[in-house]
């Protein structure tokens, strides 16, 4: 991601939804859950301070949240603690450039991330998809 982007999140620890309320976090989840398959292993790309996450994580058996932001990072930690969820796992990385150790996922999620992209991130970000998306 670019490095203007990457300096705009650093040591932020929220995203700045318009709404900023439970409601609207369980709701936007709920929209996604309506879509996307359940089951199996989520990949949440940019995965914030996990205020949808957490709302998203019981529809699969297992959950790796991905952010370049250690703030954010921090904070996804504190909130999957609150909400008691522990089939979640966070790293650090990013939509160009998952972890290694991210290999086979079943859903990827990039609602909040892809269309801050470049062009050329975008053609990064999917050949990652490509790579850990199971068939």
């Amino acid at each position: 991601m670019s490095e203007q982007m990457k300096n705009f999140w650093t040591g932020r620890c929220k995203a700045g939804h318009r709404q900023e309320n439970e409601d609207c976090f369980k709701k936007t989840a709920y929209e996604q859950i309506c879509i996307l398959p359940k089951g199996g292993r989520l990949l949440e790309v940019g995965c914030g301070s996990a205020e949808t996450l957490v709302y998203l994580a019981p529809e699969y058996d297992e959950v790796i949240g991905i952010d370049f932001s250690t703030t954010m990072l921090d904070a996804a930690a504190e909130r999957l603690k609150a909400f008691g969820l522990r089939n979640v796992r966070l790293e650090s990385g990013d939509a160009c450039k998952f972890p290694a150790s991210v290999q086979k996922v079943d859903v990827i999620n990039t609602a909040y991330v892809v269309q801050y992209l470049k062009l050329e991130e975008i053609r990064l970000h999917l050949q990652q998809c490509r790579r850990v998306l199971s068939p």
